[in-house]
């Protein structure tokens, strides 16, 4: 699998290039992302992480997208009561990978898509203060992952919209002695600048 993580990307990005001789065959997104609930299944607050993907379209309302994003949760662990001052700081970084085609269909300076995307998200154990954490619900691993959602371009120019997008993430991890498969459903909110080639 963790092959399928550079030779998948390599592609795509060659044909990038090849197509994007012409003009508005290629969009490429880049911005921040909100996951909720948290993505390393411990339970807290919404996860900030960035979204980035490029979009290679083979007819002007359906391309092919790689998408990608990042999360790093972190915990702030309090040494006493909820108004003693935070001792500890946990953290992790969760990335995910995606692919797969999308939908979308242009009203002026509004452009609705859809997408389903497969892949795969990488999750490292937490870590205090830089130190991994023995017994953490996983060890650095990688699982099957998809999402389904879509969003909204609005065009300010030709070549640059902004952009707001949602989707349904549905990965697997399992825990450290691998006896028990967790199934863990998140909300990814992305929203940032969009560039046409």
């Amino acid at each position: 699998m963790p092959r399928l993580l550079l030779v998948v990307p390599g592609v795509l990005l060659a044909c990038i290039v090849a197509v994007a001789q012409s003009s508005d065959h290629v969009e490429v997104f880049g911005g921040y992302s909100l996951l909720q609930p948290d993505f390393n299944l411990v339970p807290g607050p919404p996860t900030n992480g960035w979204n980035a993907s490029a979009t290679l379209k083979i007819r002007p309302q359906i391309g092919l997208v790689a998408d990608f994003s990042g999360f790093y949760p972190s915990l702030g662990i309090r040494g006493g009561g909820f108004n003693t001052p935070v001792t500890d700081t946990i953290t992790g970084t969760s990335y995910v990978l995606l692919f797969g085609p999308q939908l979308a269909l242009q009203f002026g300076r509004i452009t609705p898509f859809g997408h389903f995307l497969v892949g795969e998200s990488h999750v490292s154990p937490w870590k205090d203060n830089g130190t991994v954490i023995q017994g953490s619900a996983v060890t650095s691993t990688t699982a099957l992952s998809y999402a389904a959602g879509g969003g909204l371009d609005y065009s300010l120019m030709r070549r640059f919209a902004v952009r707001c997008q949602v989707d349904w993430l549905h990965t697997t991890f399992s825990s450290t002695d691998y006896q028990v498969h967790i199934l863990h459903n998140s909300a990814r909110i992305s929203t940032g600048v969009v560039l046409r080639f």
